[in-house]
């Protein structure tokens, strides 16, 4: 049995891995390039809006201009876009899902969790709603525990800085947890935290260093071999990535982004016929096809060169929901088929 301090401590790395959620919606997809994304999302905003002063009645455009400013972190316009488009379609589910998305960008957790509820009202069984309620839950109590105290210790550090990266302010999030690491230089949470911070900012090599200092302090952390293991492929250091991923899998079997991601990695290798099990095991882990899924197999088939399936993949990413158009162009999984009339076609005004 395990000891209090030792069983609230695992406890508490679990919940901050999930309170990270958000962070690594990517989780098995190289991470979103700002600078292009944002690029991107600009000249959406100005072709939707060309295209609103000829349809200003049409709910799908409202809709799409407020991802692009939900994206661009400009909420009061995205608000007002979903807003709209809720007023010309008032059952329109993922407007009432994105507005959320948004009320809580700008922290006013009580609207989001009110849209939520209005999403769920009509359709219950929409596991989009309701893992974002879940999260925005926590994230609301947690608002509510870090405004009533300063950090006076490396956990409350730590909380504060999962809040900073959370909101997209990753430099404020790494200097909390640096004071984190100084005050408890052995905090493997800390490491692990700092690590995803520095992947998300396409830091790889110190994302490493701390992924390696966080498994040296708790060597069966799983999610700790698996953020490695995705960090080593960003880095095209394929075999190190395939042996942090089977040590995630030894350690934890039944984490599907684990398997999407080192899928993705047996194509790389030759090994097409495991890849495709280990699709299979995250479709059953997950119990639908998700457009991380079918993002992954768009890259699986892309490395083997076979454009038909790859474009046919990926457009059902993009259908699922996947709007990261500059992590596909930047995605390296992808280079096999860059000029191909299909993936040309299927990102044409992206």
């Amino acid at each position: 049995m395990l000891s209090d301090s030792v069983f609230c401590k695992r406890k508490t790395s679990l919940r901050y891995a999930s309170a990270l959620a958000s962070i690594l919606l990517f989780l098995t997809m190289p991470l979103l390039s700002k600078a292009a994304d944002l690029h991107d999302y600009d000249a959406a905003v100005s072709h939707l809006t060309n295209s609103l002063k000829l349809e200003p009645s049409n709910a799908q455009s409202h809709f799409e201009r407020g991802l692009a400013y939900s994206t661009k972190k400009q909420f009061d316009r995205a608000i007002q876009d979903f807003s709209s488009a809720i007023e010309l379609k008032p059952y329109y589910v993922r407007a009432y899902v994105e507005r959320g998305r948004a009320y809580a960008g700008k922290e006013q957790y009580e609207r989001a969790l009110v849209d939520l509820n209005r999403a769920l009202k009509f359709d219950p069984k929409n596991s989009e709603a309701s893992a974002l309620k879940k999260f925005i839950q926590e994230q609301k109590e947690r608002a509510e525990q870090a405004s009533t105290a300063e950090p006076q210790n490396a956990r409350a550090y730590i909380e504060r800085g999962v809040a900073y990266i959370e909101n997209g302010q990753h430099d404020r999030g790494i200097q909390d947890l640096n004071k984190a690491i100084k005050l408890e230089p052995n905090n493997a949470d800390a490491y692990v935290l700092r690590g995803i911070a520095y992947s998300e900012t396409e830091q790889y090599e110190k994302a490493i260093s701390d992924l390696s200092r966080a498994i040296e302090l708790e060597p069966g952390n799983a999610y700790a071999y698996f953020s490695r293991g995705m960090g080593f492929y960003y880095l095209k250091s394929f075999q190190s990535s395939l042996k942090d991923l089977n040590r995630a899998v030894e350690l934890n079997s039944k984490d599907a982004n684990v398997y999407l991601l080192r899928g993705t990695l047996m194509a790389r290798l030759g090994q097409i016929g495991e890849g495709l099990d280990d699709f299979q095991r995250s479709e059953r882990l997950k119990g639908q096809k998700d457009y991380q899924y079918y993002y992954g197999l768009a890259g699986f088939y892309s490395i083997l060169k076979d454009a038909t399936k790859a474009c046919e993949f990926l457009s059902k990413s993009i259908e699922e929901g996947y709007k990261g158009f500059g992590s596909i162009k930047k995605d390296f999984d992808f280079d096999n088929i860059r000029t191909e009339h299909c993936y040309l076609q299927l990102m044409k005004d992206r």
